[in-house]
């Protein structure tokens, strides 16, 4: 009876090596996974953010690993090598980041990387590998990838004309603002299309022909350019801009549209504007400065100036200038267009301080000569 009831509990222990020993035959070799990796957030420390795999009992090595990133429908690439000791266990490879030797697929490539530590955009492959220090493939998982898109979301952003704004300019300054920490470096390309019915901004951007594009721009502002296909009234328009460090790209701005829309204004402003007494009339509200302020000041003193301290509506001061004045009866006029200050349609107020009267107050209607028909 008592060798039976051993024999019983026996079977079940015997099994149980069996099995063991099965399953620790079949996990000999190495595994690691890319999970942890995330593609969006990419750096030269992040590309080590994985794990290697030995079994226990498995015993220690010294492995390569190789990994390899890609870009579809560009040649960019970065590849790596490294040869790291692992012991049974998980094993840390962000560990021995520091001893990776790096080849690149272009010098600005490099440039990027290694000083900036940034990635250009695009759709991204990082396969990583692992063999043996003697060349030779090792058991298990040797080979993971991931995929996804490399992109720097906001790092440059649309500023002015804001978004769904309603212009009456025909050649509005278009700018935008970045926060590279190496923006000396950068150059831009701008896109602006006509939204057709039933599309969004994005969509816009994708599909349609530009009107207006170019690149290389250094500046982050440009005015429409009159060689462009003319801004029509009526017509909405999307358009964005993209940051390029060298001949790489390194993320795009959201994409805005705006609206071109008639100036009713333009019915009230009279086609000769006359040279305006301010000393008679101080005051009046329906003054307008096409392109330039027209002024009519009689004086009565050997030397005179006229000191103009010009302010926007808000109360902020835009500009200053001072005119000198002869004897008698002076015509003035102030080109307020060589200043880039001046908003078409915008109510201004000029204050005019003079050698002999004291001060006189001016609002004025700012107008841009070519919206005049």
């Amino acid at each position: 009876m008592i060798k039976i009831l051993n024999l019983k509990y026996l079977v079940p222990v015997l099994l149980w090596v069996l099995l063991s020993g099965t399953g620790y035959s079949q996990q000999q070799g190495l595994s690691l996974s890319l999970a942890t990796v995330d593609v969006q957030a990419l750096t030269k420390r992040s590309l080590f953010d994985f794990q290697v795999s030995v079994p226990v009992g498995a015993g220690s090595r010294t492995v390569i690993l190789k990994g390899v990133l890609t870009y579809r429908n560009t040649p960019h690439r970065i590849a790596y090598t490294l040869t790291v000791p692992v012991r049974p266990g998980i094993n840390n490879i962000a560990d021995y980041a520091d001893r990776a030797r790096f080849e690149y697929s272009s010098s600005s490539v490099k440039e990027l990387f290694e000083v900036w530590d940034k990635l250009p955009e695009g759709i991204v492959q990082y396969c990583v590998t692992i063999s043996g220090a003697d060349g030779e493939t090792s058991p298990g998982v040797i080979e993971d990838c991931v995929f996804g898109r490399k992109e720097d979301i906001f790092l440059i952003n649309l500023v002015d004309p804001e978004d769904k704004a309603r212009l009456y300019e025909l050649n509005p300054m278009l700018s935008w603002v970045v926060n590279y920490p190496f923006t000396s470096g950068l150059s831009y390309k701008i896109r602006v299309v006509e939204m057709k019915k039933g599309q969004n901004a994005v969509n816009a951007v994708k599909r349609n022909n530009p009107v207006y594009e170019e690149k290389g721009l250094m500046q982050m502002s440009v005015n429409y350019p009159v060689y462009a296909r003319p801004l029509e009234v009526g017509h909405t328009y999307a358009w964005t801009v993209d940051a390029y460090y060298k001949d790489l790209l390194l993320g795009g701005a959201e994409v805005w549209q705006f609206t071109i829309v008639e100036d009713s204004l333009l019915k009230a402003v009279p086609k000769d504007i006359s040279y305006y007494d301010f000393a008679r009339h101080q005051g009046e509200t329906r003054i307008f400065a096409v392109d330039t302020l027209k002024l009519k000041y009689q004086s009565f003193r050997m030397e005179d100036t006229l000191h103009c301290s010009f302010t926007a509506e808000n109360g902020k001061a835009v500009f200053e200038t001072d005119y000198p004045c002869s004897p008698g009866t002076n015509l003035v006029g102030l080109f307020l267009r060589a200043s880039d200050k001046f908003r078409h349609g915008k109510l201004y107020t000029v204050r005019i301080r003079t050698g002999q009267s004291g001060t006189y107050v001016v609002p004025f209607i700012f107008i841009k000569s070519e919206f005049i028909k």
